[in-house]
């Protein structure tokens, strides 16, 4: 099960809709030592935004939402 989800950072961003999108994103940051499902939740959306931005300050961790809805990433 895939729930798409919005994803904001200096090297990638975009609507992730497939195990393709996310892929795309983790190569961008595959050399910088970021652990982007550490990214917090955008909470001024109802829609699935993460980010490493100032207004990215949610509870929830890209992690946490990809564990909570069965998605393995």
């Amino acid at each position: 099960m895939w729930i798409s989800f919005w994803f904001e950072g200096n090297l990638a961003w975009g609507l992730i809709e497939s195990i393709s999108d996310w892929k795309r994103i983790k190569n961008a940051y595959k050399d910088t030592g970021m652990e982007l499902l550490s990214a917090r939740r955008f909470d001024g959306t109802e829609s699935p935004y993460f980010g490493f931005a100032l207004e990215c300050r949610g509870k929830e961790t890209l992690g946490e939402f990809a564990k909570k809805n069965g998605m393995e990433i």
